[in-house]
């Protein structure tokens, strides 16, 4: 029997969750709500399915084991508050910006204990596999974590972009478009014990759009013993345009992450090759039958959410001068916060 998915939203993931989920045979497609009802019309003509004028009619239809929530991050709290509370979702980038979003992702958090954000590192088998090796000891205590990510954002972010960015502001860029994955994907290596708290020692330099969107960003805060920076580097297309790595010091060895595969210089040296990346909406099939899904859960986006803030706050308090980072910092992981 095919778990039934509504999908609320039509943008681009909205598009990329609905190719998943038509193609999975265990899956339907049983409806699809947005914003804009033409949008919405048109993304359920192209996958089979069927438009409702409105979310709230799509729930009351009675069609929906599930839903995949791809909406901007200004509207993604409005619609998960407005969803019956045991109605499992999969839930795109709900990072809270400032101290009141913050307070309803608390809320829903408890509330909603069957939905997950699909920060996409968590999907990669390479990346979990990475993690456990690190929880494991293989590299001895963590002591440091350096992770890079390069990409478009100022284009991302433009006035003329064709995507809810174009309207971005302060508090909203690629903290929280890119900056969330980054940090989720940080949190994987951490040790599990390091407690959901503002971090007394966080640094955060933004270099930010003419609406005040940030389009570049670097941040330094301690976790328990390990220090963590991460740098949001804004690059023209070109080969480094859209990297990403991570690279961990330890006690007994280093690590480098990327999207080729993960290399562990340790005692026991260890190479793990990239593989496909799984469906985030496999996550609503595990929720249905008990299993615990890959993505994370609403509790784990709160410690995201808490740095997220913790990161523009110091921002606003400082005057700091943007210097754009160097590009080969992380691979000798000699930096200092």
């Amino acid at each position: 029997m095919s778990l039934k998915i509504g999908l609320i939203g039509a943008g681009l993931a909205a598009r990329s969750h609905a190719l998943d989920i038509v193609t999975d045979s265990a899956m339907d497609l049983a409806g699809v709500a947005a914003a804009r009802h033409s949008s919405a019309t048109a993304l359920a003509e192209d996958f089979g399915s069927t438009a409702f004028p409105d979310v709230d009619s799509m729930v009351r239809a009675g069609v929906l084991d599930a839903a995949v929530v791809a909406v901007p991050p200004r509207a993604v709290f409005d619609v998960l508050e407005g969803l019956p509370a045991t109605l499992p979702c999969l839930v795109e980038k709900p990072v809270a910006a400032t101290a009141g979003e913050l307070s309803r992702l608390r809320r829903l958090s408890s509330a909603r204990p069957c939905s997950v954000a699909p920060f996409n590192r968590r999907y990669q088998p390479h990346i979990r596999e990475s993690a456990e090796l690190v929880a494991q000891g293989a590299i001895g205590p963590l002591r440091r974590i350096e992770a890079r990510w390069t990409g478009p954002y100022a284009t991302r972010f433009a006035h003329t972009a064709p995507t809810h960015r174009a309207a971005a502001g302060p508090r909203h860029g690629v903290l929280i478009d890119n900056g969330s994955h980054a940090l989720d994907a940080i949190a994987m290596f951490l040790p599990a014990n390091v407690p959901a708290k503002t971090p007394d020692t966080i640094t955060a330099v933004f270099g930010r759009n003419e609406r005040g969107a940030d389009i570049e960003a670097d941040l330094c805060f301690r976790a328990g013993a390990v220090e963590v920076r991460l740098v949001l580097a804004d690059a023209e297309e070109g080969a480094a345009c859209g990297d990403w790595q991570i690279a961990l010091e330890a006690e007994q060895g280093v690590a480098l992450l990327n999207e080729n595969g993960c290399t562990f210089d340790a005692p026991t040296p260890t190479v793990i090759a990239p593989q496909p990346m799984l469906r985030p909406v496999t996550d609503l099939h595990r929720i249905a039958v008990g299993q615990p899904p890959m993505g994370s859960r609403l509790s784990h986006v709160e410690q995201i959410s808490v740095l997220v803030n913790a990161a523009y706050d110091h921002a606003e308090r400082t005057t700091s001068h943007w210097i754009r980072p160097r590009g080969k910092a992380l691979g000798r992981l000699n930096g200092a916060c």
